[in-house]
């Protein structure tokens, strides 16, 4: 595939985005997974 220089940088912007989301959502997946697991030991 060849992206035009003019739509390039959208590009960018959009796969920085994306990455972003993914690694906001999988940070928070972590932390949910930790807490589920403090709180699971609590409950036994």
């Amino acid at each position: 595939m060849h992206y035009t220089d003019a739509s390039w940088p959208i590009f960018q912007m959009i796969v920085d985005r994306l990455r972003f989301l993914v690694a906001l959502s999988f940070l928070s997946l972590k932390d949910f997974l930790i807490i589920g697991e403090r709180y699971g030991d609590t409950m036994e």
